[in-house]
C-alpha cells in the first residue's frame, strides 16, 4: 500500500473531477477517468467494474454499501479481547467478504488473516495487526468517499 503524506492527501482532496475540453466546456469524468487520476492503492476498480458487469452505477452502489456497513464493523472490532474473539472472527469475515465484493483484495487478505487468527484464538496476532488493519480500512473508506464525491 502506498501511503500519502498529509500534504499529498490534502492535494488529493482539493482536485476537481471535471475537465475542460478544447472549447472551454466542462464535462463530468467517467468512473475510470476519475479513478485513473486519483487511484486508490487498496482498490482494483477495473476488476470491480468487471465484477459488476461494467456497470459503474452498480459498482458505485457497492462502494457506498461498503462504506456504510464497514464503519460499524470496524468500530465493533476496535478493542479485541480473548473472550470476544469468536465475535471478532465473524466481523472480520464480514469485512473480508465486503472487500472481495468491491475488489479491495489486499485488505480482504488481511481481514482473512485476522479471521483465521481469531478463530484459532491467536489473540497476540489479532492484537498485533488489528491497529494496522483499522488504519488501512479507514484510509480505504476515506478514499472511496472522496472518489464517490468526485463522481457526483
Amino acid at each position: 500500500m502506498i501511503l500519502r503524506t498529509t500534504a499529498q492527501h490534502s492535494h488529493y482532496h482539493d482536485e476537481r473531477a471535471t475537465q475542460k475540453d478544447n472549447v472551454g466546456a466542462t464535462h463530468k469524468l467517467s468512473f475510470l477517468e476519475v479513478f485513473e487520476q486519483y487511484p486508490i492503492a487498496e482498490l482494483d476498480a477495473e476488476q470491480g467494474l468487471l465484477r459488476h458487469d461494467d456497470n459503474a452505477a452498480a459498482y458505485c452502489k457497492a462502494l457506498r454499501s461498503f462504506v456504510r456497513t464497514t464503519v460499524p464493523l470496524l468500530n465493533a472490532m476496535d478493542d479485541p479481547q480473548k473472550e470476544t474473539l469468536g465475535r471478532y472472527a465473524i466481523q472480520a469475515r464480514e469485512v473480508k467478504n465486503s472487500c472481495r465484493i468491491i475488489c479491495a483484495t489486499p485488505l480482504s487478505i488481511l481481514a482473512e488473516e485476522l479471521e483465521v487468527a481469531a478463530r484459532s484464538l491467536d489473540v497476540d496476532f489479532v492484537w498485533d495487526y488489528n491497529g494496522y488493519f483499522h488504519f488501512r480500512a479507514r484510509y480505504l473508506i476515506e478514499d472511496i468517499e472522496e472518489l464517490l464525491n468526485r463522481l457526483q
